[in-house]
């Protein structure tokens, strides 16, 4: 993919369940995915942005595309490109694996505070999503209200840090309720050259 939209593969740095992610030669980061729905929300996000509309916590998307290939089979199949700028690993001390639940408990900690208008005296075992757990609960109210999509898998490995600022690098999964159909309509195609157009 990178090939096809003229930029270059520096590394490999992780995959997961619906794809891969790698460093280009100009530091920004090429995310390959079959998720219409982080696909959609990255669309979103990337025309926010262009419209001046950003939230500093989500990182700058510089363009999404779709791939449409058609295999030896006949089979078809669609997957996206996501370019954004790279962001570096959440430094909050976490190594105790997947904190989903701690996360989410300290998110629901932060609101029931802020709407009673106190602060959170002790996050107990979710201490360490402390130091951004009010950007993180800001980015995320921010999506909700602003682009209409939910960020349900808050965890720290989907967090990170571009130029000192907290972003959310993930944006998945695709378990909510939205209708992605007709902003993934909207997605940018590059043609399979190697066989009809889907």
């Amino acid at each position: 993919m990178a090939a096809r939209l003229g930029l270059t593969l520096a590394g490999y740095i992780d995959a997961g369940s619906n794809g891969s992610v790698n460093l280009l030669d100009d530091g920004r980061i090429l995310k390959v995915t079959g998720s219409e729905g982080e696909a959609a929300r990255s669309l979103l996000l990337m025309e926010a942005q262009t419209e001046g509309r950003a939230c500093p916590g989500f990182p700058r998307i510089d363009r999404v595309v779709a791939i449409c290939e058609t295999s030896d089979a006949g089979d078809e199949m669609t997957y996206f490109g996501i370019v954004r700028e790279e962001a570096a690993d959440l430094p909050n001390g976490w190594t105790g694996g997947n904190d989903l639940a701690l996360w989410m408990m300290a998110l629901g900690m932060l609101g029931d505070a802020r709407r009673d208008g106190r602060e959170i005296a002790d996050l107990g075992p979710a201490s360490h999503c402390k130091a951004h757990l009010a950007e993180a609960y800001d980015a995320i109210a921010w999506a909700a209200s602003t682009l209409g999509f939910a960020i349900n898998d808050v965890r720290t490995s989907n967090f990170g840090v571009v130029g000192g600022r907290f972003v959310i690098r993930d944006f998945g999964p695709d378990d909510d309720a939205a209708d992605v159909a007709g902003t993934v309509a909207r997605i940018e195609p590059i043609p399979d050259l190697s066989a009809p157009a889907c």
